[in-house]
């Protein structure tokens, strides 16, 4: 499979999920007024929408290796590490509650 078409139809499906759980979401909460499930699916729309990149990174870093292109497995590998930085980051703030 190609580079770009891969990473089209990786990109289109985590849109096409995040846009369908989004709308679920919405509609639950148009029509459901005491159940609350509706903000399980935002939560995960946007998780998926958040990951999507990152799918698309792992994705691209599998064929790079595989056609051996070295340059972009290495701007991809720091890529992922600059990701990995900022997660741990985060997770290290908010567990510190600043």
């Amino acid at each position: 499979m190609e580079i770009r078409k891969a990473l089209y139809l990786v990109l289109t499906i985590g849109l096409i999920i995040a846009i369908t759980l989004y709308s679920t979401g919405l509609i639950l909460r148009l029509t459901l007024i005491e159940w609350r499930v509706y903000e399980t699916l935002f939560f995960v729309g946007t998780i998926v929408l958040i990951f999507t990149p990152v799918a698309m990174l792992i994705l691209s870093l599998v064929l790079f290796i595989k056609n051996r292109e070295i340059y972009n497995t290495a701007v991809v590998i720091v890529l992922l590490l600059l990701i990995a930085i900022g997660i741990i980051i985060g997770i290290t703030l908010r567990t510190k509650g600043l």
